[in-house]
């Protein structure tokens, strides 16, 4: 096959998520023969973290096995579309929420594993925990000992450094506070401790960004928007119906605030029994989310299921989705966060 016989397929293939034919998206930067080989240069509207592998996917299906054996994809992200961002917000290309409107739905367990699926892929992750009142990402982490470091820049600021851990940076109001003290704050001092120390962190150069808010729909949340400018909130639940009432009230804050909701995950959804694997208990009710996203317009991100293995996980400080015998629960967390960055993609397009 030659160069342009190459091109010409290229050009019909549609991008998995956007709808759009490479040509369209005006996507095709080189093709070239290289060392009896093909290089295939795409520049595509990001983010594009799994696109290689979705790519690869589809061309396998459109190319002779005798070319595949011979391709070499490389994608690179359009910047031009990223949103513009001053201070050390400058380099971070994608900020995500993943919020709730209710406590206790496991919030901080599924952003959690979102910043470490996302670095597993081979992304820069950052992952800030603002929920001052109930900080959990230190323990999410295992690295409630550890302390990050500081120093005072030539204007007299001082400057954070988040801890890393499973190639996500972590920063955390709990390293400030430690795990014994209570944040006793009232409602309007909430958003100034939230500006001064988000303000203070050097995150560095970060494809992603994960913020794990807290629950509700207050000051942190408003401060968060207008500051941050995030590019999409996912919101967390639990299947019954106290939970998908709060849910409500945070999309509808979204909204009002013209945020992307990426979608809705279900967690807790239901649990299966170690000595029977074949069962599934509905505890807490069944489908909640999914009526609720039907209701709302909203994309049903997943159902993450109940077990024993992912709180002892999450306790001992190891998001599951790197525990390899983790089997199905695993696989649901890296779908959830592969679907909620082809959502966060289709958003940016429009």
């Amino acid at each position: 096959m030659n160069i342009q016989e190459l091109r010409n397929i290229l050009e019909g293939v549609n991008d998995p998520d956007l709808g759009l034919s490479l040509r369209e998206l005006n996507a095709i930067e080189d093709v070239s023969e290289v060392n009896g080989g093909y290089v295939v240069k795409l520049l595509l509207p990001g983010p594009t973290t799994y696109l290689n592998s979705d790519y690869w996917k589809i061309l396998l299906k459109v190319l002779p096995s005798d070319v595949m054996d011979k391709l070499q994809i490389e994608i690179t992200e359009d910047t031009s579309k990223l949103r513009k961002r001053n201070g050390k917000l400058s380099n971070i290309k994608h900020i995500i929420s993943v919020a709730s409107g209710k406590g206790g739905v496991g919030k901080s367990t599924i952003a959690a594993n979102i910043a470490v699926e996302l670095a597993a892929q081979g992304a820069k992750v950052g992952i800030l925990d603002s929920d001052i009142y109930g900080p959990s990402q230190t323990i999410m982490f295992g690295v409630e000992n550890e302390v990050m470091e500081a120093e005072t820049d030539q204007h007299g600021r001082t400057i954070a450094y988040p801890v890393e851990k499973y190639g996500v940076k972590v920063a955390s109001i709990g390293f400030v506070i430690g795990k014994e003290r209570a944040a006793a704050l009232r409602g309007p001092m909430l958003s100034q401790v939230f500006s001064m120390f988000y303000e203070q962190i050097e995150w560095g150069e970060l494809d992603y960004l994960i913020f794990d808010l807290p629950p509700g729909t207050g000051d942190i949340h408003l401060t968060f928007i207008q500051k941050m400018q995030p590019d999409g909130s996912i919101l967390v639940t639990t299947p019954q119906d106290i939970s998908l009432a709060d849910v409500r009230r945070g999309a509808d804050l979204f909204k009002q605030m013209n945020v992307n909701i990426l979608g809705i995950v279900e967690n807790m959804s239901y649990f299966i029994p170690p000595d029977a694997p074949d069962k599934k208990y509905y505890i807490f009710g069944q489908d909640g989310a999914k009526k609720i996203a039907i209701e709302l317009g909203l994309q049903m991100l997943g159902e993450v299921p109940f077990t024993i293995e992912m709180r002892e996980d999450s306790d001992s400080g190891k998001p599951i989705v790197i525990n390899e015998n983790a089997g199905y629960q695993r696989e649901v967390l890296r779908d959830i966060t592969a679907t909620m960055i082809s959502q966060l993609r289709r958003k940016n397009m429009q």
